[in-house]
């Protein structure tokens, strides 16, 4: 699946993120030149692969346990691919429609090893060139939101915001 955003702003407009289905063979991919200038600074992320088991039915079990806002433990509020999440506001399914992957705000700490491949960040990590939240570190969506990419039963796809 691929997720094109028109802007640093297009979380706010149904129509400028556009979502597309690809071979991961491509026989012929755009090469990086071919590709327009960006608009706004995209961020050079990758992810990892981390399984986990994720229990949305659990919350009950947290809360009896005295846990300060249990509903926080049974999902998690990451990006990830499945078909549980921890949804900020609201559950963004509909009818006929399965959660399918989470892109999630990325707004890393100073701390020691904010990405699993980079000890710390550089002095410049958040220079004036970081735009609408978004910087060669930085992903926000919003006010540390969530973007939901559910896929209904003919195999559309939309996506929906979320953010606190």
């Amino acid at each position: 699946m691929l997720v094109f955003f028109k802007d640093a702003d297009s979380v706010y407009d149904p129509e400028a993120i556009h979502v597309e289905w690809s071979s991961i063979e491509l026989e012929s991919p755009m090469t990086a030149d071919e590709c327009p200038k960006p608009s706004f600074v995209v961020p050079q992320l990758s992810g990892h692969i981390y399984r986990t088991n994720e229990y949305p039915e659990s919350w009950d079990v947290f809360e009896q346990e005295g846990h300060y806002q249990c509903y926080l433990f049974p999902t998690t509020q990451a990006s990830k691919i499945g078909r549980e999440t921890f949804f900020t506001q609201h559950d963004a399914r509909g009818a006929g429609e399965e959660l399918i992957c989470t892109l999630n705000s990325v707004h890393p700490s100073k701390s020691k090893w904010p990405f699993i491949d980079l000890e710390e960040l550089p002095d410049d990590w958040d220079k004036p060139d970081d735009h609408y939240g978004w910087g060669k570190y930085r992903m926000m969506f919003a006010d540390v939101g969530c973007l939901y990419f559910v896929i209904d039963e003919d195999g559309n796809v939309s996506w929906s915001m979320d953010s606190y």
